[in-house]
């Protein structure tokens, strides 16, 4: 199963944007099957979890702070729900 990483690397001051070689590399370690998207903004980073919604993928990790976790949390949910309403 592949997960797939959506990264905030202006969260925390930078701090999550310099995680992300070491999260790949952790990814790598354990074997797991995985991409990285890297946003632009906080629009981007919308874009991609609605990508990420629609598409189907069942595991999506966020690699930001508090702020990024919980606004794509509740993008991923609501177009999870969309697609469930319009299959309906």
């Amino acid at each position: 199963m592949s997960v797939l990483v959506l990264a905030n690397p202006t969260a925390g001051r930078g701090k999550a944007g310099r995680l992300i070689g070491r999260v790949t590399a952790e990814l790598n370690a354990l074997g797991i099957d995985h991409r990285i998207r890297v946003s632009e903004s906080a629009a981007d980073l919308e874009r991609l979890a609605r990508e990420a919604a629609a598409s189907g993928v069942a595991i999506v990790a966020v690699l930001g702070g508090d702020g990024s976790v919980e606004r794509r949390a509740r993008v991923f949910y609501l177009t999870v729900r969309e697609k469930e309403s319009a299959t309906e």
